[in-house]
């Protein structure tokens, strides 16, 4: 044997508890005796930690047969093998004693090898029942993963239907404000000449005309700009919202990265410095929407990781290294727990407080990162804060053309 196997009797008789406990010693495995069935019961109920039971039929107080009953209308004989001792043969005793929910029994007097022999098929019929039950509720926990995921998918669509709409909405009287700006622009050049010329006949109000004249460029800069950032932001949002079937191509990683900080731009604002190092254009073959995807997750990982400290930094970097991109966001928040790297991926694994993370979303991460051909990993930094490392393959130029 491998491991020692644990096996309880129950007789209420002295030399039949001496001789089986011998016996069962010597064959190697742990026992624990009791010499009444009520004492015996009460432990098989609060422990699994049996395989084989050994119940004389006939004791003080509860019997072998009760034992068994009490144990099937409790569910807890499904891990341990009840072996009825009896010295009764008649057919409908033996039948009455397996209808109670006995796996097997031994007519006393019985040869010891015969006991061994029943008890070898015991401990294989429990390792058996036991797997069952692992397997069975590891269907169930991934049967409710999938559900999750199925309830997170369903979330995501929403969201982006909803970032559809609200994109169209907006990008409708964004249309109407460049539209504008553009006619004044247009039209400045004259207005600025009369103001010019008006000023030069000696109107007292040149004090306010020089300042229109600095100003008025100025702010229709600052508007051009800020309807640019905008049109920007709502082409990033109508993307991001895309549906469809995942498009791998030719895509610039620095790009989308440019893209989701954009995205996150009002989570990142207040105090948080972003440091993003980049190297030019650096290709993989990707779908841009799902990679995306993964660094907007990323950075709002962090940006609640650094939430409320000083000196908050986030830098990502992007460095080419043989055939691999390998892109790294590290922060300087509090880390992950002691112990914790290798389980952040797992599903519904969260160093969130309650209600602010559902534990899918590095894990989804991981999934979009594998079917990319990449690998993604979590570590400690050692002057503290943590770094999320990707690796995907490199697309050289020559296999783009």
């Amino acid at each position: 044997m491998t491991r020692t196997h644990r096996i309880l009797i129950a007789d209420d008789d002295l030399t039949s508890r001496i001789a089986l406990g011998g016996i069962l010693k010597k064959w190697g495995y742990s026992v624990d005796i009791f010499d009444n069935g009520d004492d015996a019961c009460n432990r098989l109920m609060g422990s699994d930690d049996y395989q084989v039971a050994v119940l004389d039929w006939m004791m003080e107080g509860m019997d072998g047969i009760e034992i068994c009953r009490r144990l099937s209308r409790s569910l807890r004989k499904e891990s341990c093998y009840l072996i009825l001792l009896t010295a009764r043969q008649d057919l409908r005793d033996l039948i009455q004693g397996l209808e109670a929910g006995a796996n097997d029994y031994v007519v006393k007097p019985f040869e010891p090898e015969e006991l061994h022999a029943r008890i070898r098929v015991g401990i294989r019929v429990s390792r058996l029942q036991r797997d069952l039950k692992k397997y069975s509720e590891d269907m169930e926990s991934l049967a409710e993963q999938r559900a999750q995921q199925l309830v997170h998918a369903d979330r995501l669509s929403t969201i982006g239907t909803l970032t559809s709409g609200v994109a169209h909405e907006v990008n409708n009287p964004l249309s109407f404000i460049s539209g504008n700006l553009r006619f004044m622009k247009d039209c400045w050049p004259t207005i600025s000449r009369v103001l010019s010329e008006s000023r030069q006949n000696g109107r007292e109000d040149t004090e306010l005309i020089d300042t229109i004249l600095t100003e008025i460029p100025k702010t229709l800069q600052g508007i051009r700009t800020g309807v640019d950032r905008i049109s920007h932001i709502v082409d990033g949002l109508k993307f991001y919202a895309r549906k469809g079937r995942a498009e791998k191509a030719a895509m610039d990683v620095n790009q989308a990265i440019d893209q989701s900080l954009e995205l996150c731009h009002n989570r990142l604002k207040y105090g948080i410095h972003v440091d993003f190092a980049r190297t030019g254009q650096t290709l993989v073959l990707g779908d841009t929407q799902q990679l995306q995807q993964v660094f907007v997750n990323l950075i709002v990982n962090a940006a609640d990781a650094l939430e409320g400290r000083a000196d908050s930094r986030l830098e990502i970097t992007v460095n080419e290294e043989e055939n691999i991109v390998k892109i790294t966001f590290r922060d300087n928040g509090p880390g992950f727990p002691a112990g914790s790297e290798s389980q952040i991926f797992t599903p519904f694994f969260t160093t969130k407080d309650v209600g602010k993370g559902t534990g899918l979303g590095l894990s989804i991460c991981q999934g979009i990162i594998e079917n990319h051909g990449g690998n993604i990993t979590a570590k400690h930094n050692e002057k503290g804060g943590a770094s999320l490392i990707i690796t995907l393959p490199r697309l050289s130029e020559r296999s783009t053309t």
